[in-house]
């Protein structure tokens, strides 16, 4: 069964499926792997400069950001709506955020990455519209844990043991309060999945 999805997810996000359908018959969960991308803002372009680059205050900032990310899950069937097929979802999730922030007019323009481990849960439910195909909507969360984020030659950790020069004054929260990485979100997704 494959599904595409477009949505909100920490910004504006897409997802690509496929669920393995009958793989076992006496056994009622369905694992699926999904690729997500979503884009977003990056958080604050001042706070993560000072926390990874120097003090300063000049320049206009700006920041975005963009998070590819897998997830595996596995669907059981829940009788809610009838005429639907409705799942619940629970799974695994890993993300590679990188956020871009910009002072324009003080030649700053940098980025900061994390890739953090987490897990999701959720409902779905899907509604056919052909033989092969079905409307499909989901509602659930995502959480993160705290990663590594990097920048410039700035390294936090959420320990705080094997930073790399991390600036005088300014911790892991600093930097996590700056950077618009993946934490916690609410998920609201609509599709179409396809039987193939």
């Amino acid at each position: 069964l494959g599904g595409m999805a477009l949505g909100y997810n920490a910004g504006r996000g897409a997802d690509l499926s496929v669920t393995a359908v009958n793989l076992f018959k006496s056994f009622p969960l369905r694992p699926r792997l999904s690729l997500r991308y979503n884009a977003g803002n990056g958080g604050n372009a001042q706070g993560a400069r000072h926390a990874f680059i120097n003090d300063n205050t000049n320049g206009t900032p700006q920041d975005k950001s963009h998070t590819w990310g897998l997830k595996l899950d596995l669907l059981y069937p829940v009788g809610l709506l009838a005429g639907h097929n409705t799942q619940a979802y629970l799974g695994l999730r890993r993300a590679w955020f990188t956020g871009n922030y910009r002072l324009v007019g003080a030649n700053e323009d940098f980025d900061v990455k994390s890739s953090p481990w987490g897990f999701g849960a959720g409902l779905e439910t899907s509604y056919p519209v052909s033989r092969s195909v079905s409307i499909s909507l989901t509602a659930g969360a995502d959480y993160f844990f705290g990663s590594r984020m990097y920048g410039h030659d700035t390294a936090y950790t959420p320990s705080g043991s094997g930073q790399e020069n991390p600036r005088a004054g300014f911790s892991y929260s600093d930097a996590d309060a700056a950077v618009a990485q993946p934490k916690f979100t609410p998920v609201f997704m609509a599709g179409l999945q396809f039987r193939l």
